[in-house]
């Protein structure tokens, strides 16, 4: 009888099976001794995750992070969970509530939110020491089923980066929140620098999501602290494509002309977080044919150039918020360059509202998960097999890595995209 083979564990994941305990960000006068002591960890794990998402900007407007009931309790047991919110949320203790919560759920639309109450949004850092707890963070971020080899590549190279705190906090005092931002400077400036915090204390975790696409600490990085970083010394240069995410666009209207059965295809797209996530296999229906319109061939010719946002009015940053709306919003939308839009790129027009007919986040999906397969199953996969040694670190479609090996990941990058023939520009980010 011939025995199964058992599958190996990935080089990256057996590394962190066996890494150090988890990092927790709490507030520094939180005393998590009102907990006993099988839950003090588990409140702190609650604590880090509100600081981490609401450093990342993953809160919405009003500063409370959404989180899903099933979510939490993937790592926190359910009975554990209902007393560590409430004794969270208890304003009668001393010190008043640790945590605010705003109460607006929706089911299946909205999860409620929570934030760090004002006076307890400075942080330090504190190790679990639950051993099991451990265990369960590890397999929930580092043990998914669609963690490839090229994400333990990018893994190793993310451990390699060095963070110049001193250089960014003098960088963070000259930051301001954008003009339409309505939070305060001091606010912003705070969530910046917990992020870099976390970096300076060596914080390097790296996650894909369902679409492919990767994300870590410097995901979220303002660009101006991206001077920070430096691998053995020398300064990170990134590469972008100009216009990205309207290229993708164009080339999912070229693979959506070429069949009724590909439109049908596109528009029940469906990710999951299981499996290797990219759409390596379809890559050659996006290439151009015989049956793409002329208004796709033009609209894809003016993405190559650059010039894309500038042929639609003076106002660049205007504009470029108003295409990503049209890309990335419901069909609904009704921004001031979206009738133009429709008008001068029809056959666009008609691909987005198709494939977001069931569902208005297809389109993102699709967008996305084009980039990452362009970008993480192409050019960083191809690095890892062939020059594991060149550092290189992603922020979705910019790529980084050292002033040496500029030419050679530029080269790369353009011989991927040229597989699908578009020639776009590159720019440094």
């Amino acid at each position: 009888m011939r025995m199964a083979r058992r599958k190996p564990h990935p080089s990256g994941l057996a590394t962190t099976l066996a890494a150090k305990p988890a990092a927790f960000y709490i507030p520094v006068n939180f005393n998590s001794e009102v907990f006993p002591p099988d839950e003090r960890n588990y409140a702190c794990y609650f604590l880090n995750l509100l600081h981490w998402r609401y450093v990342c900007w993953r809160a919405n407007a009003a500063g409370f992070v959404q989180l899903r009931w099933d979510y939490l309790t993937r790592i926190m047991p359910r009975q554990v969970w209902f007393r560590v919110w409430r004794v969270l949320l208890d304003d009668r203790r001393d010190g008043g509530a640790v945590i605010e919560r705003d109460n607006c759920y929706a089911p299946g639309e909205k999860a409620l939110g929570y934030r760090l109450a004002p006076g307890f949004r400075r942080v330090h850092r504190v190790l679990c020491s639950d051993d099991r707890l451990n265990r369960k963070i590890r397999k929930l971020y580092d043990g998914k089923p669609n963690r490839l080899p090229v994400h333990d590549h990018l893994q190793e190279n993310l451990n390699r980066i060095e963070f110049n705190a001193e250089r960014a906090s003098e960088i963070i005092a000259t930051l301001y929140p954008d003009p339409d931002c309505r939070m305060e400077t001091a606010e912003y400036r705070g969530i910046v620098s917990g992020l870099c915090q976390r970096i300076a204390d060596g914080e390097r975790r790296l996650c894909c999501d369902r679409f492919g696409r990767v994300h870590t600490s410097f995901t979220s990085l303002h660009r101006e602290l991206r001077s920070c970083l430096s691998v053995e010394g020398k300064p990170l240069l990134g590469f972008d494509i100009a216009n990205s995410q309207p290229l993708m666009a164009g080339l999912l209207a070229r693979r959506f002309c070429r069949s009724p059965w590909i439109r049908s295809r596109m528009g029940t797209t469906e990710f999951s977080e299981n499996g290797n996530p990219y759409c390596y296999r379809a890559l050659m229906e996006y290439c151009d044919h015989p049956g793409v319109p002329d208004d796709v061939r033009e609209y894809i010719q003016i993405c190559e150039s650059g010039r894309l946002y500038e042929s639609f009015g003076t106002d660049r940053e205007q504009v470029k918020k108003g295409f990503m709306s049209i890309l990335m919003g419901p069909n609904r939308y009704q921004g001031p360059v979206k009738a133009e839009f429709t008008a001068k790129y029809p056959t666009l027009a008609d691909m987005l509202s198709t494939v977001r007919r069931k569902a208005h986040a297809r389109a993102a999906w699709l967008l996305q998960n084009l980039e990452a397969t362009i970008m993480i199953h192409g050019v960083c996969r191809k690095l890892s097999l062939d020059h594991r040694n060149l550092p290189v670190y992603s922020v979705h479609d910019c790529l980084f890595t050292s002033e040496e090996h500029a030419d050679y990941l530029t080269a790369l990058i353009m011989s991927e995209l040229r597989n699908i023939q578009v020639v776009p520009s590159l720019k440094t980010c």
